[in-house]
């Protein structure tokens, strides 16, 4: 199959080549896509510039590889205006999922037909909504067996994209500033620092 001088300059652009010289342009294309949508379902913090700069990248070989295919609308929301979106967001972008939302369904459903009086719709709702926040309820919730989640590790790309974690040592500053005051008992073997 033979490359036309059109199609091996737009390789030569986009820089994409096997080892052979041969253009790879589709599995270029479904990486890349593979390591925005990594990094935007991780639920860890996103280095905006950076996913900013690829995701715009990714659009422009987009455009160059299909000049003929439309970009579909939700594929142009995450490339062009993902960045913004995840910049705005208070949570990690892959923290606001519907998942919890819709898992929810099924415990206001059993809440409902077992748990709430049903001789008035108000009476019915504040039934529920009490069922609810005892489910929520930090203390309770950590009693409860949490099911095994299969963790798959990021790509090297993806983790590039990411804002390493910092672990917060002002508790450990505010224990720091409390041992250097006044009181220094030598009788105290308590460590502080959590």
């Amino acid at each position: 199959m033979e490359s036309s001088p059109e199609s091996e300059y737009i390789y030569n652009i986009i820089g994409i080549f096997h080892v052979n010289h041969t253009p790879s342009y589709k599995n270029y294309i479904i990486k890349k896509f593979h390591v925005i949508l990594q990094v935007t379902s991780c639920g860890f913090e996103i280095n905006v510039d950076k996913f900013e700069k690829y995701a715009l990248d990714t659009a422009r070989r987009y455009v160059l590889l299909y000049p003929w295919y439309y970009m579909p609308t939700t594929v142009h929301k995450l490339l062009i205006h993902g960045a913004k979106i995840i910049g705005f967001s208070m949570l990690p972008i892959g923290q606001m999922s519907k998942e919890a939302q819709e898992s929810c369904k099924k415990y206001v459903k059993s809440f409902r037909q077992d748990f709430a009086r049903k001789f008035s719709r108000k009476q019915n709702m504040e039934d529920i909504f009490a069922r609810l926040l005892i489910a929520s309820d930090p203390v309770i919730s950590s009693l409860r067996k949490l099911p095994a989640k299969s963790s798959k590790s990021l790509s090297r790309e993806a983790m590039a994209l990411l804002i390493p974690p910092t672990i917060n040592n002002e508790k450990e500053l505010q224990m720091a500033d409390c041992d250097s005051g006044d009181n220094n008992d030598s009788d105290s073997d308590t460590n502080w620092v959590l």
